[in-house]
């Protein structure tokens, strides 16, 4: 996987960088603690503006996010429930994780969102 993340920002710069944000924002296990720093190498190399990264990545993880939430408000039940029983996913799993947020709720948001393996 790194190999992969590393020869795709090499090779598709600032663009890569945005999707492969966008990617890890919504879900999908794209480390942005591999990404960035090979376009940190990148930038020290000269061949990428720092600020120029800085922005790409944080707008990247921002049309994540918000990507991720519009599709959990539409379809965020439905879509638990049906497809996501291939990953082994139950309405009794859905009745813990709300149990749960409904408990935690900020604060679990908060940590998660700093943890590494949580946060995907």
């Amino acid at each position: 996987m790194t190999a992969t993340l590393s020869h795709l920002v090499a090779s598709y710069g600032l663009a890569a960088v945005f999707l492969l944000m966008a990617g890890g924002a919504c879900g999908l296990p794209i480390a942005s603690e591999v990404l960035l720093p090979v376009a940190g190498v990148l930038v020290a190399t000269g061949h990428l503006d720092f600020m120029t990264v800085v922005l790409v990545a944080i707008l990247g993880n921002l049309a994540g996010s918000v990507a991720a939430y519009a599709l959990a408000a539409r379809f965020g039940t439905p879509l638990l429930l049906g497809p996501g029983r291939w990953v082994g996913f139950s309405a009794h799993h859905l009745e813990l994780a709300n149990g749960w947020f409904q408990r935690y709720g900020l604060l679990a948001v908060l940590v998660g969102r700093v943890l590494p393996i949580v946060r995907t």
